[in-house]
């Protein structure tokens, strides 16, 4: 056990130090200010009963979240409202997704399995990139490798209570995102057989607990019927197609895509990172390679068979419900769910291949850890240093926290127009001295030549609009 813990430590090591390091990146611009005001909204005037009237609808009607979310959040808001520091804590407590990985692969499977999988998910650039954030789908891995967990559990102890706790597992996932029902599904369609197997009271004591949480979206509903229209006409107003959802859930798994976070920085990025766009062809190859392997593996008579089946299930799963469903876009936070189950397969590949080639089989491991280590040091450098000609990168990632903070600085004492949901943020829950007058005014958008121009950090350019003089 001496050794497990040891390699655990090592792995967090590795885990932290991607997300506690280069601060500065850390995003807080249109979603998360957003929903960081309507958990301090809540928190204000809110109750367990009214929860559900705090889940902000998206754009196109339908309602993305439920009340377990609410109360995850605001439970860490309730610590501090600092952007900063609510973004470390998450990132602190993420750490949970990649120790039951790492428990799950060395536990179920074997001790190398256990190590390459944590290593592999504590390095994946997109669950750097979300595993520190102040949003919706920030805590969703972490569920998920949970649920992974208790799903393990229960096939080994079928009259367990732990029955209970995965339905419940099931319950909050489906309330913190939509999506995670393609997960819930496969494991209800493969834990089914064995129905008669399990405990009528635990289950019973699973959906008694779901219904609580579900008690103030039922409330909700009932008192909003027209609210459940919206909801379920929402997806068809969509056209993704199934390439467009394949493509995306490759390139994410493989850790490039990174033209959603970089926008029309992108091009600049792999300039100055010449080595960057071979790389991630590399590692799509490669995950495509486990992927694939995972998928025909199955054919394949194995004692923990039905273990790997869950894996790959989950691993696919949001192929067939995004193509089914549809989605405005098919973005990388989507493909999230799969990280943790794509992160024991990678590991299950590497423990079978050193079975036949021992001295080549870490090199794959050890060439998307340090590939995806450097993409994400070099990701953070370009933030930090890009010039941001044309404003905020893309619509589909945010700025980072450290930009209007600079900018506050810069204007301090007097203070800006209101306006932007990161600046409102700003002036409401973060804002220390709340006088002085709004001289400023301020904008993500590209510089416009027509106005003087006061200073610049990242995006967000400053204007002067009164006549009052900078202190």
């Amino acid at each position: 056990m001496k050794r497990f813990y040891i390699l655990l430590l090592i792995i967090a090591a590795v885990y932290l130090f991607l997300r506690l390091g280069w601060l500065d990146t850390i995003q807080f611009g249109y979603d998360q200010p957003r929903l960081a005001t309507t958990i301090a909204d809540f928190l204000t005037r809110g109750n367990y009963m009214t929860s559900q009237n705090f889940v902000l609808e998206t754009p196109w009607g339908n309602i993305s979240w439920g009340p377990s979310l609410i109360f995850f959040f605001a439970s860490i808001f309730s610590i501090s409202g600092n952007p900063l520091i609510v973004s470390q804590i998450i990132a602190v407590l993420n750490l949970v997704s990649v120790v039951t990985i790492f428990y799950i692969g060395w536990k179920f499977f074997s001790p190398k399995a256990g190590i390459v999988a944590g290593l592999v998910l504590a390095t994946h650039p997109w669950w750097v990139i979300f595993s520190r954030m102040f949003y919706q789908p920030s805590f969703v891995p972490s569920l998920v490798s949970i649920s992974m967990l208790l799903t393990f559990l229960v096939l080994k102890k079928k009259q367990s209570f732990l029955i209970g706790l995965l339905i419940f597992s099931w319950a909050v996932l489906v309330q913190f995102y939509l999506s995670t029902l393609s997960f819930i599904t496969t494991g209800v369609i493969f834990l089914s057989p064995n129905i008669k197997k399990f405990s009528l009271s635990w289950i019973f004591l699973g959906l008694v607990l779901t219904g609580v949480i579900f008690t103030p979206t039922i409330f909700f509903f009932r008192s909003n019927p027209s609210k459940i229209q919206s909801f379920l006409s929402a997806p068809g107003r969509f056209q993704t197609t199934p390439k467009e959802v394949f493509v995306n859930y490759f390139k994410t798994l493989s850790g490039g895509n990174l033209q959603w976070e970089l926008g029309y920085g992108y091009q600049d990025f792999v300039k100055d990172n010449s080595w960057a766009e071979k790389i991630f062809i590399v590692n799509l190859l490669l995950i495509s390679l486990v992927v694939g392997y995972s998928v025909f593996g199955l054919f394949r008579r194995r004692e923990d068979g039905t273990l790997r089946l869950f894996l790959v299930f989950w691993c696919i799963a949001p192929l067939w419900f995004l193509s089914l469903v549809k989605v405005e876009y098919a973005v990388p936070r989507y493909f999230l769910i799969s990280l943790p189950a794509l992160s024991l397969l990678v590991g299950l590949f590497v423990d079978d291949l050193s079975k036949k080639v021992k001295n080549f089989s870490l090199l794959i491991p050890v060439f998307l850890i340090l590939s995806w280590s450097l993409t994400i040091v070099r990701y953070y450098n370009f933030l930090e240093k890009y010039d941001y000609p044309n404003g905020f990168l893309s619509h589909f990632s945010d700025i980072p926290y450290s930009f209007l903070q600079k900018s506050f600085d810069f204007m301090s004492p007097n203070k800006p127009q209101r306006g932007l949901w990161a600046v409102n943020y700003y002036l409401d829950y973060v804002d220390k001295n709340p006088g002085g007058r709004a001289l400023y005014e301020i904008s993500f958008d590209a510089p416009d030549a027509n106005k003087k121009i006061e200073a610049r950090y990242g995006p967000y350019t400053i204007y002067k609009i009164g006549g009052g003089v900078r202190n």
